[in-house]
């Protein structure tokens, strides 16, 4: 049980599974920024443990996070691996996209 001062302050009230979505929500979000921020360095490796590690934080990867990690590819002239990447996006049922 937290404070008394501090049990009307909003995480206190949130219940535990909307909580947990938020923090879920927060590590997707910043996931999907580190990513961008590898693509606009044109850090494809990077990007591409990024990608890969993703699932261990329990981060769903979707057709945003492929998008820039191919974007990190293409800015880096690594087009083979944009298109290895482009077959494990279609493998997983995801539909590719124009950026």
């Amino acid at each position: 049980q937290p404070p008394l001062h501090l049990q009307h302050s909003l995480p206190w009230r949130l219940g535990s599974a909307e909580s947990e979505h938020r923090s879920m929500l927060a590590i997707s979000v910043e996931a999907t920024n580190a990513l961008a921020a590898c693509a606009r360095a044109s850090d494809w490796r990077s990007a591409l443990v990024l990608l890969h590690d993703l699932p261990m934080a329990h981060v769903e990867i979707d057709i945003v996070h492929y998008n820039i990690a191919i974007n990190a590819c293409g800015k880096s002239s690594r087009w083979q691996v944009s298109l290895d990447l482009l077959e494990n996006l279609q493998s997983d049922a995801l539909e590719p996209s124009v950026i």
